[in-house]
């Protein structure tokens, strides 16, 4: 999966909360098991991960929105998906 095209749709109402999204994803899921600060490699990037985290206009629908579609669009053609 390309992270960047995954959320290419995204629409937070902000353009640099669009990108920031891809930032945050890929440094996560570099490290999933580690913690926030460790994946984010500082004081800057956690302090920005959490700011992204507490940003009214971000919320768990509207992050997922863009992968819901996306997956929808990869199983269209699928006979059987589980």
């Amino acid at each position: 999966m390309d992270i960047a095209s995954e959320f290419a749709q995204m629409n937070l109402g902000d353009r640099r909360l669009n990108e920031r999204v891809v930032e945050l994803i890929e440094s996560l899921s570099r490290q999933p098991i580690v913690s926030i600060n460790a994946a984010c490699s500082g004081l800057a990037g956690t302090t920005a991960a959490y700011r992204y985290f507490v940003n009214i206009k971000v919320t768990p629908e509207k992050l997922l929105e863009p992968h819901w579609a996306a997956t929808f669009e990869r199983i269209k053609g699928q006979p059987v998906v589980l």
